[in-house]
């Protein structure tokens, strides 16, 4: 697998990596510039935790058995 979509694999890698460095800068800057503002954001993180996990646990299984099974997603199972 050499290209993604037709956009060479290394050039998606350094894409990625480069998001993974700014979006953590940009969370980290508001927390700095509005702390109330981010404190009202996090604060119901660990409020929903069962509910936290069951949204992951459910993104990571039934996803990807669609796409191994291959059950079309739902814009193409839809008649007109």
């Amino acid at each position: 697998m050499d290209e993604f979509l037709g956009i060479p694999m290394a050039a998606v890698a350094v894409a990625v990596l480069a998001l993974l460095a700014v979006v953590p800068g940009i969370v980290g800057f508001a927390r700095f510039r509005q702390p109330i503002l981010f404190e009202i954001g996090v604060r119901n993180i660990p409020r929903g935790r069962a509910q936290s996990i069951l949204i992951v646990l459910g993104l990571t299984t039934v996803i990807p058995s669609r796409q191994a099974s291959g059950i079309p997603p739902a814009e193409e199972s839809r008649y007109e």
